[in-house]
C-alpha cells in the first residue's frame, strides 16, 4: 500500500483511467496512426500518447526511438500536463526550474522540448496527454500549431471513447463511488472525535460499496512474540442468540480481538497476503463457526500495510457472486486510506498521550519548590518557572535569551565548575554541580544544579532542562560538620584510635583514615562506605560472632558491643584488631539508628598468643598423626607413651604398652642384649643406637616380624633424661622396591630376566670370563612356527607356550646360568666358565645346546591339545672384552638365523664369514635402495624363436650396471628385492618399461606382431590392486595387451590359488596371456595346472641342459611337452645352447625355443642388429 493519501478527486481519476482499459494492452494502431501524424506534422523526434496512475507513467503509443515506458509519475511531464486545462509546453527543459533536474532531462533520454495536450474523459477528468517531445530546444507553438495539436489530442480522446458506454458508465459509478466513500473517510476521520464511530461509518460504507452482507475492519497489533493478532475497530452485528448477543454488547465497544490461526482471517493475518475463499464450506483454511452463525458463502480478507509494516485488515463476506482479486484493485484507494487511518490514529494516541504527560510535568514544574529552567541549545533561557524566580530573584522577561551563568555567576563561583558546565553544555551532555550562584538583590547561595539535554526523536539536540535545588542551608551545616569532625579526628589521630560510624537503617557507614590506613588502604580505596564493606573485610569464622553480639547489643542484652576479630589487611594478611561501639540514636519505633565506634590494632598480642598455642598444637598434632611411630621410653626402659600410629604398627594399644618394657616389641636376639645397651649407655654413656638410624625388624602382637627404620634421639623432661623411639613400618617399601626391581629387570610373562638385566649379567660374565680366562657363550635361541601357533590358536596358547619353555629352560640349566627373554619367541642363554681352550668350551657349549633341544622338543599341553616345537639356536663364544655386548648379540642373533636357514630344529656357531656374509647383505641392501630412487636398473631383451628360426618374440630380462661394481647378477639382488619388499617397485618399472617398449614395436611393421614377456614376482602378484596396476599402465602406455606375456613360477600357485584365478581371468579378459616359468622344478600340481588359465609352459634350462645325455631329463622335457599339448597350451624351451639340443626338443614336439644359440640378451638399443 502507497503511504501517500490520494484525495477524492485524484481517486475517481484513477477509477476512470482504470474504466479506459488503456493500462498494460498491446499497442493499438488507431492511436499510433494519430502519433505518427504528430511527429510528421511538428517534425519532432518524438510522439507519444501517455497516462499516468498513481505510481507511473504508461505508454499507449509511441513514435521515435525513445522508450520512458514506466518512468516514475513524479519526473515525468505528463503528471504536470494533467495538472491543467490547457496545453503544457515546455521550451527548454534545462531552463524550466521544474525539469531542470529530471533524470529524463539529465539522463539517456535527454528530453529538451515537450508539449502536452491533456486527455480528458468521463466528467473532465485528465487522465494523460498527447505529447510531443525533443532532444533540442524548440520555439513556442504559434497558436495555429496548438489548435493542430489540440484537435489531435481529441481524436485521441474519441478513440479512448470507443470502449462500451455502458461499462464505462458503471465504472465511472463505482469509481465515483469509491472515491466518495475515501473521501467520507477522511472527512469523518478529521471532525468525528469518536474514531469508532469514524471506523463504522467506515465499514458500512464499503458493506455498501462491495454489496457485502457482513464484515469487519480492525488494527492489527503483535505480541511480545511478534506474533499479529487482530483488535477490531468496527464490526457487523450479527449476533444470532442471547449469548452472542450479550457477547458483542460486552466486547465491541472496546474491540474483539481475534488470533486464532486455524481460520480464514487468521490465514491472511499470519500469512500477511489476500485471502478469497468462494466456497469456505470446502476450504481447508476454515476454522468452523459456532452453531447458530449466520451462513458464511464467501469471505474475503485483506491485509492492509503501511510504512512497509501490516497494520490492519478488512474482512468482508457473502457478497453474491463472490470475490476476486479485481474487486481487490478496485479497493486499492480505500485499503490505502484505511492503512493511512491506523497509522494517523496511532500517531495521535502517542501525541494525546504526549500532551497528558507534557501537562502533567508543566504542573509539576510549576508547583515545585526547586527552581526549573529550559534553555535553547546554545543555552540561551527559554523558560523558567516561579521556584526559579524565588529562588534567583528574577522574573522570565529579564532573563530571556540570557544564559544563566551571565547574571547569575559571581566572584565566590568556582572557576572550575563553569568550566565543566560549559563543556558539557557544549558536549550536549548531562552534568550535576554545586555552585554558588548570586541572588538579584547580590547575596551568594549554593544550589545543586542537575541538568539533562532535550532531543528530538531523531536524537538531534533542542535545548536544555536545569532543576535547581538550594543547598545553602546544607552546605552550612555540612561546614560546621566538617570543622567538628577536624578537631575530633585530631583527638583520635593523636591517640592513634580508628573510628567507625553506622548507619543501621540504610548500612550506610564512615571510616576514619586511622581505621582505613590500619588495614592497609585509603578512603578512597574502601568506597562506597557501607557495612558490607566491613564485613566483606572480617574473617568469615569471626562475622558470625560479629553478628550474634551486634544482636544481643541491639536486644538490649549487652550495654556495649566489642569483640576480637580478624580483617583482611589489603596484602592479604589477617590483622587482629578490638572494635567496640554502642548504639547513640535510635527510630521512633525503637530499632537502631546510628551507632557509633573505635578499633585498635591487637594483632602483635594475639599474634603471640596464637603461636604459643599453634606451636602446642602443632606439636601434638605431629605426634598423633604422624604416620611414624613414636615411643618414649625412660631410662629403664619403660614405655612412658605410645602414639597412635605405633598403635597402628605393632598391633598394641597404648595402654597395653605403657609401663611395659620396650623390649618386648623386639624380636631375637635385640630383645635379650637391649637391656645391656641401655644400662651401658646411662652409666658409661656408650651408644650404638643414639642419634644413628637403622632398619632392623619389629616384632608385631601377633608374632610376625616386619622390617622398620629407628631413629632414636634423647630429649630431657623435668631435668630427667628420656628416650624418643622414631619407628617407620617399612614393609610396603620393601615390596615395592623388590616390584619396582622385577618390573624393571624381568619380563613379566615368563618371570626370567628381560633384556636390561641380560646386559648387565653378560657384562658381568664378560668380566669374569676376562680375569679367570675361561670362555663362556651366549646362546640366542628363538621358537621354530611360533607365529604359526600364534595366528591359529591365538595370543593366549602362544603365551602358555613361553611360560613352559621358560620352565623347561630354568630347570634344565645350571643355576649359575642366565636365562632371559628378550621378547616374543627370542630366549638368550648366558653359559659361563666353559674351559680356558676355545675347542673344549665350544664342545662344552654344544652339550649344553643338545640338552636345550632335548627339553624343549618334548610335547607340550596347551589347553586342550597337545603341541610339538623346536629350536633354533645360534651359539657365539666370548672370552675378554673382545667385543661390545651388542656385537656378541648380533653374532649369536646371525648364527640363530644361519640355524633358521638350515632347516630350523638345528644350531649354528657364529664365524667371521657369516659376518662378511652380513655385512655384505647390508651394503646390498643400502644399494638396492639407491639403485631403485635413481633408475639404475636396466632391461635386456632375449629373443624367442620358432621351429623356424623366426623371431616371435622376445623375455624382458632385468640387469643392474652397478656404479662401482659393474653388472651385479640378478640372483645376487633378486631375492634380497623380494624379501625388502622393493621387488613390487622394480616389478612396476619393468611393467611400465616393457609396454613402452611394446609400443615403439608397434610402430614397426616388422616388430608388430612379436610379444614380450616379463616375470612377475610372488609379492608383487598378491598385491591386491595387481590388476588394476596392469591395466593403469596399459592405458597410460598404450601398449596391446595380447602382446604382453607374464610369466609366473610354480612357487607363487601353492596358496589362495582362488584368489591367482580370479587375478588371471581378470587379466586375460582383456588379451594378457600367462606363461608358467620353470615348470617341473617347483610344486607342479596337474591339479590346480588344469584349473589356471595359462596359456604357455616354460621348460627349465635344467632339464634342457643335459637332455641329449639323460634319458631323465628327456623323459621329463617329453612329458611336460605332452601335457601342454593335451591342456591346448604353447610349450617353449630356455636355455637352448647348440643346435643338438634344439633338435631333440624339436623331436618330441617342442618348437619354441630360448637361448644363446638365437641370442644372449641384450640391451634394447642392440635388439635390431641381433636380430
Amino acid at each position: 500500500m502507497q503511504d501517500s493519501e490520494p484525495s477524492g478527486a485524484e481517486t475517481a481519476r484513477l477509477a476512470a483511467l482504470k474504466a479506459t482499459g488503456l493500462l498494460n494492452t498491446q499497442p493499438e494502431d488507431k492511436f499510433d496512426r494519430l502519433t505518427r501524424l504528430a511527429r510528421q506534422m511538428f517534425g519532432v523526434k518524438v510522439a507519444l500518447v501517455s497516462v499516468v496512475d498513481d505510481q507511473r507513467l504508461w505508454l499507449k503509443s509511441r513514435q521515435g526511438l525513445l522508450d520512458i515506458n514506466g518512468a516514475a509519475r513524479e519526473v515525468s511531464f505528463t503528471a504536470h500536463a494533467i495538472a491543467q486545462v490547457d496545453i503544457m509546453e515546455v521550451p527548454d527543459a534545462l531552463l524550466d526550474a521544474r525539469f531542470q533536474h529530471s533524470p529524463l532531462v539529465t539522463g539517456t533520454a535527454r528530453i529538451r522540448y515537450y508539449a502536452g495536450a491533456p486527455l480528458t474523459v468521463g466528467d473532465g477528468l485528465r487522465i494523460g496527454a498527447l505529447c510531443i517531445l525533443d532532444d533540442k530546444p524548440r520555439a513556442p507553438l504559434t497558436q495555429a500549431e496548438r489548435q493542430s495539436l489540440r484537435d489531435l489530442a481529441d481524436c485521441v480522446e474519441q478513440a479512448i471513447g470507443h470502449v462500451d458506454l455502458h461499462e464505462q458508465s458503471v465504472a465511472l459509478q463505482s469509481a465515483q463511488r469509491l472515491g466518495e466513500v475515501v473521501a467520507r473517510a477522511q472527512l469523518t476521520f478529521i471532525q468525528e472525535p469518536d474514531r469508532k464511530k469514524a471506523f463504522e461509518t467506515l465499514l458500512n460504507d464499503t458493506l455498501a460499496l462491495t454489496h457485502s452482507a457482513y464484515g469487519f475492519v480492525g488494527e492489527v497489533r503483535y505480541n511480545a512474540d511478534e506474533q499479529p493478532y487482530l483488535i477490531t475497530h468496527a464490526i457487523t452485528n450479527i449476533a444470532w442468540d442471547e449469548a452472542s448477543i450479550a457477547f458483542y454488547a460486552a466486547h465491541a465497544p472496546q474491540g474483539m480481538v481475534f488470533n486464532q490461526p486455524r481460520s480464514l482471517f487468521g490465514s491472511a493475518l499470519s500469512s500477511g497476503e489476500v485471502v478469497i475463499a468462494n466456497t469456505p464450506a470446502e476450504d481447508p483454511r476454515r476454522g468452523g463457526l459456532p452453531p447458530g452463525h449466520p451462513a458464511l458463502n464467501a469471505f474475503l480478507g485483506i491485509p492492509i500495510h503501511h510504512g512497509g509494516k501490516m497494520v490492519a485488515m478488512l474482512g468482508l463476506a457473502n457478497r453474491p457472486g463472490g470475490y476476486d482479486l479485481a474487486l481487490v484493485d478496485f479497493l486499492h484507494p480505500l485499503l490505502t486510506t484505511i492503512g493511512q487511518l491506523i497509522g494517523a490514529a496511532r500517531v495521535q494516541q502517542k501525541h494525546e498521550r504526549a500532551l497528558i504527560e507534557l501537562a502533567r510535568l508543566s504542573r509539576v514544574a510549576s508547583e515545585t519548590t526547586n527552581g526549573v529552567v529550559i534553555t535553547d541549545q546554545h543555552g540561551r533561557i527559554e523558560w523558567i518557572n516561579e521556584g526559579f524566580t524565588r529562588l534567583s530573584g528574577y522574573e522570565l522577561q529579564e532573563l530571556m535569551g540570557h544564559r544563566p551563568g551571565d547574571l547569575l555567576q559571581g566572584a565566590e563561583t568556582d572557576p572550575q565548575t563553569i568550566t565543566l558546565m560549559r563543556e558539557a553544555l557544549s558536549r550536549g551532555e548531562a552534568f550535576t554541580v554545586d555552585v554558588v550562584n548570586y541572588h538579584k538583590s547580590g547575596q551568594p547561595y549554593w544550589v545543586r544544579i542537575n541538568c539533562n539535554p532535550l532531543r528530538d526523536p531523531l536524537g538531534g539536540l533542542q535545548g536544555f532542562i536545569a532543576i535547581e535545588s538550594d543547598i545553602t542551608r546544607e552546605k552550612g551545616d555540612a561546614e560546621r560538620i566538617r570543622q567538628n569532625k577536624q578537631r575530633l579526628a585530631a583527638v583520635i589521630d593523636g591517640a592513634r584510635i580508628a573510628t567507625w560510624e553506622w548507619n543501621v537503617q540504610t548500612g550506610e557507614a564512615v571510616f576514619n583514615e586511622r581505621w582505613a590506613t590500619m588495614l592497609g588502604y585509603t578512603l578512597d580505596e574502601l568506597a562506597p562506605h557501607h557495612v558490607d564493606r566491613w564485613k566483606g573485610l572480617l574473617h568469615p569464622d569471626d562475622l558470625i560472632e560479629a553478628e550474634a553480639l551486634l544482636a544481643q547489643h541491639f536486644a538490649g542484652k549487652r550495654s556495649d558491643y566489642e569483640t576480637q576479630c580478624r580483617m583482611r589487611h589489603k596484602d592479604g594478611h589477617w590483622v587482629w584488631v578490638n572494635t567496640r561501639g554502642r548504639v547513640t540514636t535510635w527510630t521512633p519505633e525503637g530499632r537502631p539508628h546510628l551507632m557509633f565506634g573505635t578499633q585498635i590494632d591487637i594483632s602483635a598480642q594475639q599474634q603471640a598468643r596464637i603461636a604459643l598455642q599453634e606451636q602446642a598444637d602443632y606439636t601434638q598434632a605431629v605426634l598423633d598423626n604422624i604416620v611414624d611411630g613414636l615411643i618414649t621410653i625412660d631410662q629403664r626402659g619403660l614405655i612412658v607413651s605410645f602414639n597412635p600410629a605405633a598403635e597402628q604398627i605393632f598391633g598394641y594399644t597404648a595402654a597395653e604398652v605403657v609401663g611395659q618394657n620396650v623390649k618386648m616389641l623386639m624380636p631375637s636376639p635385640h630383645r635379650e642384649v637391649h637391656d645391656g645397651y641401655l644400662r651401658d649407655y646411662v652409666d658409661n654413656g656408650h651408644s650404638r643406637i643414639i642419634g644413628v638410624g637403622r632398619e632392623l625388624r619389629g616384632q608385631h602382637r601377633n608374632g610376625h616380624l616386619f622390617p622398620m627404620e629407628l631413629a632414636v634421639s634423647q630429649v630431657t623432661r623435668g631435668g630427667v633424661p628420656m628416650f624418643v623411639g622414631l619407628v617407620r613400618d617399612i614393609t610396603r617399601r620393601k615390596a615395592a622396591e623388590q616390584e619396582i626391581e622385577r618390573l624393571a629387570f624381568y619380563d613379566p610373562l615368563t618371570q626370567l630376566p628381560n633384556r636390561r638385566l641380560l646386559m648387565d649379567r653378560l657384562q658381568h660374565a664378560m668380566s669374569t670370563s676376562k680375569r679367570n680366562r675361561r670362555y663362556g657363550a651366549l646362546l640366542f635361541m628363538d621358537l621354530d612356527n611360533f607365529k604359526n601357533l600364534n595366528d591359529t590358536a591365538g595370543h593366549a596358547v602362544g603365551d602358555q607356550l613361553l611360560r613352559q619353555v621358560a620352565e623347561r629352560l630354568v630347570s634344565t640349566l645350571r643355576e649359575g646360568d642366565t636365562i632371559a627373554r628378550l621378547g616374543g619367541d627370542e630366549f638368550v642363554v648366558i653359559v659361563e666358565s666353559l674351559h680356558e681352550d676355545a675347542e673344549q668350551a665350544a664342545t662344552r657349549a654344544e652339550s649344553v645346546v643338545e640338552k636345550i633341544h632335548q627339553a624343549l622338543s618334548q610335547r607340550y599341553r596347551l589347553g586342550d591339545r597337545d603341541y610339538l616345537n623346536s629350536p633354533s639356536i645360534g651359539v657365539t663364544l666370548f672370552i675378554d672384552h673382545e667385543h661390545s655386548l651388542d656385537d656378541l648379540l648380533k653374532q649369536a642373533d646371525l648364527a640363530m638365523y644361519q640355524a633358521k636357514s638350515a632347516g630350523r630344529n638345528t644350531f649354528r656357531f657364529f664365524d667371521p664369514q657369516m659376518q662378511a656374509k652380513l655385512m655384505a647383505r647390508t651394503q646390498m641392501e643400502a644399494d638396492l635402495r639407491s639403485a631403485v630412487s635413481e633408475s639404475q636398473f636396466q632391461l635386456y631383451y632375449q629373443p624367442q624363436v620358432d621351429h623356424l628360426g623366426r623371431t616371435t618374440g622376445a623375455e624382458a630380462l632385468i640387469r643392474w650396471p652397478h656404479p662401482q661394481r659393474g653388472m651385479v647378477p640378478p640372483n645376487l639382488f633378486i631375492p634380497v628385492a623380494e624379501e625388502m619388499g622393493l621387488i613390487v617397485p622394480i616389478g612396476l618399472w619393468v611393467l611400465e618399461t616393457a609396454c613402452q617398449v611394446l609400443l615403439d614395436w608397434s610402430r614397426e611393421a616388422e616388430t608388430a606382431d612379436l610379444t614380450l614377456a616379463i616375470n612377475i614376482s610372488a609379492r608383487q602378484f598378491r598385491q591386491a590392486d595387481f590388476v588394476d596396476q596392469v591395466k593403469a599402465v596399459l592405458a597410460r602406455t598404450g601398449a596391446r595387451p595380447e602382446r604382453l606375456k607374464l610369466e609366473l613360477t610354480e612357487s607363487m600357485l601353492v596358496s589362495n590359488v582362488a584368489d591367482i584365478i580370479a587375478k588371471m581371468s581378470a587379466l586375460k579378459n582383456i588379451g594378457v596371456s600367462f606363461s608358467l616359468d620353470d615348470f617341473g622344478t617347483g610344486y607342479s600340481s596337474l591339479s590346480y595346472l588344469k584349473r589356471l588359465p595359462l596359456d604357455q609352459l616354460k621348460i627349465d634350462q635344467s632339464f634342457v641342459r643335459e637332455i641329449c645325455h639323460s634319458p631323465n631329463d628327456a623323459a621329463i622335457a617329453r612329458t611336460i611337452v605332452a601335457l601342454g599339448h593335451s591342456m591346448g597350451m604353447g610349450v617353449i624351451a630356455e636355455g637352448v645352447e647348440d643346435e643338438a639340443q634344439r633338435a631333440k626338443l624339436g623331436s618330441i614336439g617342442c618348437l619354441a625355443y630360448q637361448g644363446y644359440l638365437f641370442g644372449r640378451p641384450v640391451p634394447l638399443s642392440e635388439w635390431s642388429t641381433q636380430r
